[in-house]
């Protein structure tokens, strides 16, 4: 299922009705609903406005007759469809809408030229264009600022599709490199990770190999992948993307300039396979393990924490950070299902007293009787297997 060319269907239409007839069916067809602002929809309709084959005045008449503009901002349509230069796609305004739509242009020609067989649905699709010029007229808006802001954002479609087409006709209509960095690099870096993943039936046949395809293009347009060390390490770390990592840093981002940083974010995000790769590629800087060791624990994984522990960090005077960090955690967005984690918190509490860490240190103290289900957590604590009688001591002797 392709979602961008989703469209296709309409390519045979030549009237406003036929389109309104069977935009529902289209839209439903390809998981598109209406009333959830998902990255899809938005997608779906910034392709239909780029790359669909129908007249300009009948693309915009679709939209202002199908589309709310609470699910899609219809000033980015209104800036590319309703800045047109043939005359013949306008005419004059309904008397009802003349006085305020006509002071920022004519009227796209939604009923002449066999566009609209039902005055009435033309009319519908004209009301919320004239309110959208009204309101452009009193925020101080053109068709330029909207036009811009229209290929700005297929841009980011294009980057979360991979879609090298798609970034080949943003940049031809004016988008700079520069309007693309840092957020088109992010988005590119995480690769097969990218925003458009929440949706599986989109995604087959997407790989490393078309993202970085785009990279490449904006490399041949400028870009210093050097300098973007930081962002496109860091997004690839964070998706756990230890392939792009390594394609990466083959074409220019500096290991030594972001590694740590790329640690961080791999270690904050529990990214297993991102970790490993920095780790085996020398980002082993003891401030570095330092900050992923902390990162780490407030994922509460301990196998990531075992992981950067035999790398060389080390707990030492970071015994207390960590054990507020395990205390205070609740990783939800890592993990589905979960509401408190007082058992993953416990297990985490208990691996690290283990190794050390004073479960009677006044700081952690403060910090238990503070957490989210602090009584919870230190029952559970308490009654936790693994917990030595010397760690029961310590806390029986810090009290209730």
């Amino acid at each position: 299922m392709n979602l961008l060319d989703w469209h296709r269907v309409f390519d045979g239409c030549t009237d406003l009705d036929a389109i309104h007839g069977r935009w529902q069916d289209a839209a439903q067809a390809h998981y598109l609903n209406p009333g959830h602002a998902t990255p899809e929809y938005q997608d779906a309709l910034l392709s239909f406005v780029a790359t669909s084959t129908l007249p300009a005045p009948l693309k915009l008449g679709a939209l202002l007759a199908c589309v709310s503009g609470y699910d899609f901002d219809l000033r980015l349509a209104v800036g590319v469809l309703d800045d047109l230069d043939d005359d013949s796609a306008y005419t004059d305004w309904p008397a009802a809408l003349a006085d305020t739509a006509g002071l920022l242009g004519p009227c796209p020609a939604l009923m002449e030229h066999d566009l609209a067989r039902d005055p009435a649905l033309a009319h519908f699709a004209l009301g919320p264009l004239a309110s959208l010029r009204e309101a452009l007229r009193w925020n101080g808006e053109d068709h330029a600022h909207w036009r811009a802001a229209f290929w700005q954002a297929y841009a980011g479609l294009a980057c979360r599709w991979a879609d090298s087409a798609a970034l080949d006709l943003a940049l031809a209509r004016g988008v700079r490199l520069t309007d693309l960095v840092p957020a088109a690099l992010d988005v590119l870096a995480e690769g097969v990770h990218s925003p458009a993943r929440d949706a599986p039936w989109y995604t087959e046949g997407r790989s490393n190999a078309g993202y970085l395809a785009l990279i490449d293009r904006l490399r041949a347009a400028g870009l210093d992948l050097h300098r973007e060390s930081a962002t496109v390490l860091t997004a690839a770390a964070r998706a756990d993307n230890a392939q792009m990592l390594e394609q990466l840093a083959t074409r220019g981002a500096d290991l030594a300039l972001a590694g740590p940083q790329a640690l961080a974010a791999a270690a904050s995000n529990a990214a297993h396979d991102a970790v490993a790769w920095l780790l085996e590629h020398g980002v082993t800087d003891a401030a570095a393990l330092d900050d992923a060791l902390l990162a780490a624990v407030s994922t509460l994984d301990e196998t990531l924490v075992e992981m950067l522990l035999d790398a060389g960090a080390s707990l030492g005077s970071l015994q207390e950070q960590a054990l507020c960090a395990a205390c205070a955690a609740r990783p939800f967005d890592l993990y589905n299902g979960e509401t408190e984690f007082i058992v993953q918190r416990a297990d985490m509490l208990v691996s690290l007293a283990l190794r050390g860490a004073p479960l009677d240190h006044p700081r952690f103290i403060a910090s238990l009787r503070c957490a989210a289900q602090g009584p919870r957590l230190l029952a559970a604590l308490r009654g936790h297997p693994g917990l030595e009688a010397r760690h029961r001591q310590a806390l029986a002797a810090a009290g209730d």
